[in-house]
């Protein structure tokens, strides 16, 4: 696992949901959803939603 990997690992792993903005601060750039694919693909599950009434969207270590 990468540095920014880790990074967003942490932020998510308190299972609490958290705004593309706040997982691209946690990567360390614009790379934060590119980073969320990485650790789907290592085998973590990252659920996902549509943000209530915006266009924004939420993500969260499942559990």
């Amino acid at each position: 696992m990468t540095d920014s990997q880790y990074a967003v690992w942490s932020l998510l792993d308190d299972g609490e949901w958290h705004s593309t903005n706040e997982v691209n601060i946690a990567a360390g750039s614009s790379a934060g959803t590119r980073r969320l694919r990485e650790l789907r693909a290592g085998g973590y599950t990252i659920e996902g939603r549509r943000k209530s009434g915006s266009a924004q969207h939420e993500y969260r270590l499942a559990r």
